[in-house]
This record gives C-alpha cells, sequence and structure tokens, in this order.
C-alpha cells in the first residue's frame, strides 16, 4: 500500500466520499466525514479527510463546510445526497493534523481540510514600522522567559 503523502496548503479539491452518522467512540456525537481528492497544481490526486461534528461550539462551522459542498439545508438526512449527486470542485484550506496516542506515544499525522470555501487569507508585506513595533514585543516577551532574542 502506497504511503500518502501528507499536504498543507490552499486547494481545489473534490468529494470522494461523505457519511453521516454517530462517532460511539465520541459518545455516539453526530458528525460528518469526508475524503476529498486535490484536482489541480502539483498536489494533483492527494486526498485528505474532513470530521465536522455538531456540537454546540463547532456546528456554525460545519454548516459553512457543508454549504459549501453543496447540501441544500432543508433536513441533515439529505446532507450525502445533495454534496454526492453531482460533487462541486471548492476550495479547501488543507493543514497536516497529528494524534499522539497516551499509550504507546506514537504520532500518527494525516492531511485534514480545516475549511471549505476559503482559503487562508494571503498577509500583506509589514510596514518597518510594524517590523519594530513586532521586535521590541518579541524581545520584551523574550525577557519574561529569560531567553534574549539576538536582535
Amino acid at each position: 500500500m502506497a504511503v500518502q503523502r501528507l499536504i498543507q496548503g490552499n486547494y481545489k479539491v473534490r468529494l470522494l466520499e461523505l457519511s453521516m452518522g454517530t462517532n460511539p467512540n465520541k459518545n455516539n456525537r453526530p458528525e460528518v466525514n469526508a475524503k476529498v481528492i486535490v484536482v489541480e497544481g502539483p498536489d494533483k490526486d492527494s486526498t485528505a479527510t474532513y470530521q465536522g461534528t455538531f456540537t454546540e461550539k463547532q456546528i456554525k462551522w460545519t454548516l459553512r463546510d457543508l454549504r459549501a459542498l453543496g447540501w441544500k439545508g432543508k433536513t441533515i438526512a439529505t446532507v450525502v445526497a445533495d454534496c454526492m449527486t453531482d460533487p462541486k470542485i471548492v476550495d479547501a484550506e488543507i493543514e497536516i493534523a497529528s494524534h499522539t496516542y497516551p499509550d504507546s506515544g506514537k504520532t500518527s499525522e494525516w492531511s485534514a481540510v480545516r475549511a471549505f470555501g476559503r482559503k487562508r487569507m494571503e498577509l500583506g508585506a509589514p510596514t518597518p514600522a510594524t517590523i519594530k513595533d513586532v521586535d521590541e514585543w518579541l524581545a520584551e516577551a523574550a525577557k519574561e522567559d529569560n531567553d534574549p532574542v539576538p536582535f
């Protein structure tokens, strides 16, 4: 079995798989899981996974992602049919996720979708005044750690 190369960044992706159900490892918490494939660029054909949860803290983000994937929003019972009937190509922000197992200390890493329908904001160039301010803040923070910043 080939090892999946880890990717991170902004990509155009299409759904390969989508399921909705309850997670027995999380007290039967309802969630949606997906697998996507990158459709263009040097990482074309790489895959990533997505897990959206229906908790009070996460539901607004899961709703945003499902709408981006094509869910019509009538009932969660239609999410798979709405999104998988004609999967859209959408923007996805992908990051490398990890989990360390407490029993063994082993760490697993995988490419995970952080958000659908948006890209990480591109930052503008800092001004000289901004660089000066941040350098001062870093130097002050380093004093508190007794570890001087080398500038």
